[in-house]
Parts: C-alpha cells; sequence; structure tokens
C-alpha cells in the first residue's frame, strides 16, 4: 500500500486473494482488472509482469493481465516485464536516470517484508544497468550500436490483442509523453499463451 502511494498509484487492495492459489489468483485478477479498466477513457495501458516469469503468482497476474488485455482488444496495449525469469521477446526500451534509480529503490523499500528476506534493491539496480547494456540489440538486433547514454533502463514486451492474434510492438524507445504508437504485424500468440517452463517442473 505505502509502495503504490509513493508512487503516486491509485492503489485496489484484493485482501481475499493475498493468500489465494495461483489459479484463484489469476481469475480474480483478471475480474479486478478488467473493473478497473473500465473506468478508463481512451487507449488502455496495462503492464504486468510476463506469464513467463518464472514466479507462479507473477505468472498468475501475468494471464490475468493477458485475460483483460484481451477483453478490450483494439483499446488496449500491454507492457509485460521480467523479475524473475527472462524477457524473451524485448520490444520496447525506457532509459532512465540516477535520480529515478534512487526514487525506484526507496519504492523497494516499502516491501519491509521482502527485502529482510532479500535485498531487492541490489536486484532494481542490477538489472537494470544489464539491460543498459544488453537492452540495444536485444530489441533492435544483434550488431546494433549503443546510442544510450543513460545508466540504466527497463525492458518490456509491448503487444495487444488484434482481431485473434497477439501482435508485437515495433522496436522502439518509449517515449512517456506519448506512450501508444502502432504495432508491427509480428505474430507472438505462439509464443505467449504456450505454458510457462515453470509448470514443468513446479518449483
Amino acid at each position: 500500500m505505502a509502495a503504490g502511494e509513493f508512487a503516486g498509484f491509485r492503489v485496489v487492495v484484493l485482501d481475499h486473494l493475498v493468500d489465494a492459489d495461483p489459479t484463484v489468483l489469476e481469475a480474480g485478477v483478471a475480474a479486478a482488472l478488467t473493473d478497473v479498466a473500465r473506468e478508463v477513457r481512451g487507449p488502455l495501458l496495462l503492464i504486468s509482469a510476463s506469464p513467463h516469469d518464472k514466479h507462479p503468482r507473477h505468472e498468475a497476474v501475468g494471464r490475468a493481465t493477458a485475460a483483460a488485455a484481451a477483453k478490450f482488444g483494439d483499446d488496449a496495449v500491454w507492457w509485460m516485464y521480467a523479475i524473475w525469469g527472462p524477457l524473451a521477446l524485448p520490444t520496447a526500451c525506457l532509459p532512465f536516470d540516477a535520480e529515478l534509480m534512487e526514487a525506484a529503490q526507496k519504492l523497494v523499500s516499502y516491501y519491509d517484508g521482502e527485502c529482510t528476506r532479500n535485498d531487492y534493491r541490489r536486484l532494481v539496480r542490477g538489472r537494470s544497468m544489464a539491460a543498459a547494456v544488453l537492452g540495444a540489440e536485444q530489441i533492435f538486433g544483434f550488431g546494433s550500436a549503443n546510442s544510450f547514454t543513460e545508466e540504466f533502463m527497463e525492458l518490456f514486451t509491448e503487444t495487444g490483442y488484434r482481431r485473434g492474434r497477439w501482435l508485437a510492438g515495433r522496436p522502439r524507445r518509449i517515449c512517456p509523453a506519448q506512450p501508444f504508437t502502432d504495432l508491427s504485424d509480428r505474430d507472438i500468440t505462439a509464443w505467449l499463451t504456450s505454458p510457462s517452463a515453470s509448470s514443468l517442473v513446479g518449483w
């Protein structure tokens, strides 16, 4: 709750899902997300973990977001990120500076229990630095020059559900002032809807 308020988000707490198993969590988040999204006028931007992010609850939220994005169709764009597993198909990047990194680490600090168990502030910095090195080639093609000067970067897979298919976003640097752009014609449905690798081993 405090982390969301620090970030300036409207926070909706789903207390009944805190200890729910992933299947129940997925259905509950999909319903809640759909209800909230109906209040949005204009284009809808959904951001969540990837349904292939290895952590079972992250993946459940990713699948729930996919369900909501599919329901809103042409009116919705979905950006997915990865924490626990690799982001297999990054299409968009958001470089950022040290000031924003400091704010991100402060936000993560509000997750007392998680940071007591494991210092995720180190992860926030480390993964963003790695993305700033690897992102240019992962998005724009191997061998591409890295022209970004920012020390940190977040990577996303951008997609939208269009006429029964999940289409990938075009390779790009995100402009926060104009976050929406046309999608490509690259169909990533087979990858997006395939079973998660973590479901094969169950740990």
